[in-house]
Order: structure tokens, then sequence, then C-alpha cells
């Protein structure tokens, strides 16, 4: 093998690492965006039944705890949802990890 081809294959291997490289760290700020997401819809949910529960202590018409329980239940779903998004992502960034190792090691050269 030349000098030359064996440089090409080292920079096409190397290449395919950066670009494995990108992706992985683009999945996981995706991670760690849905993960806050999460955090922000917890905090809320927390902060809405809290007040739920003051209003209920100083007193609460049917219509407005009624009001309050169909708030709770839609933020319920949306941390459901926000929960599957965050396996979600946890599982791409894993699949990233694997494929550049993937492509990182299937990229090499074989020096006979």
């Amino acid at each position: 093998m030349s000098t030359s081809q064996l440089e090409m294959l080292t920079d096409l291997a190397r290449g395919a690492r950066d670009q494995a490289g990108k992706i992985l760290a683009q999945e996981r700020q995706t991670e760690q965006q849905t993960s806050a997401q999460l955090q922000s819809l917890l905090s809320y949910r927390a902060e809405y039944a809290e007040r739920l529960q003051k209003a209920m202590r100083d007193g609460i018409d049917p219509a407005t705890m009624y009001n309050y329980q169909q708030f709770l239940a839609s933020l319920d779903a949306a941390l459901s949802r926000a929960r599957q998004a965050l396996a979600s992502q946890q599982a791409s960034v894993e699949q990233s990890k694997r494929t550049g190792n993937k492509s990182s090691e299937s990229s090499l050269p074989t020096i006979h």
C-alpha cells in the first residue's frame, strides 16, 4: 500500500470519526434540552398542585376545583410525553455512541 493511499484512508477514517463526534454532540445537547424541559414541567406541576392545596384550604368552589384538576391532568399528560421524549433521546444518544464507535473502527485501514 502506498503512502498516499494510507493517507487517504487515514483521512477518511478521521472524517468519519469527526462526523460521528458531531452527531453525538448534537444528540447529547438535545438530550440536555429535553431533560431541562422535563424538569421545568415537573417544577411547574408541583407549584400548581401546591396552589390547589392552598385554594382547598382557603375554600374553593366546584368549578374552580374542576379547572385545577383538568389543568393538572393536562400537565400530567405533558409530563408523560416529556418522559417518553427523554427516553427516546437517551436511546438516540446511545445509538450514536454505538454507531460512532463502529464507524471509527470500520473506517480504520487494515494493513497487511
